[in-house]
């Protein structure tokens, strides 16, 4: 662990966090996800957690879909083209993420 690494009950502060923004729609689930995944060493969660496994499932089927920030450097058009698919994959990852964000917020 880092110097400014979170502790293991700040880091399960904010998934705890994150997973309220992603269920009242503030932020996107894709981009939680990644977000959560970021914090998941640090919270001390086990690789076989069965809702951080749900979590590693939708990172690894919307890896194509960049971040917020980074669609801010995309071309317009590029965007119009994918969103649909975008969209249609964001809605997958809130259909599956949704039990997992219950779970984690029942948890911490």
């Amino acid at each position: 662990m880092s110097i400014n690494a979170p502790t293991q009950e700040q880091a399960r502060l904010e998934i705890k966090k994150l997973c309220q923004s992603m269920m009242e729609s503030d932020i996107r689930f894709i981009d939680g996800t990644r977000q959560i995944l970021r914090l998941a060493s640090d919270a001390a969660l086990n690789d076989d957690d069965p809702d951080l496994i749900v979590f590693v499932g939708i990172a690894s089927e919307t890896d194509e879909v960049p971040s917020e920030r980074m669609l801010e450097l995309w071309n317009s058009e590029a965007i119009a083209k994918h969103t649909p698919n975008w969209a249609h994959l964001e809605n997958w990852a809130e259909g599956h993420g949704t039990v997992a964000c219950r779970n984690f917020l029942a948890r911490f």
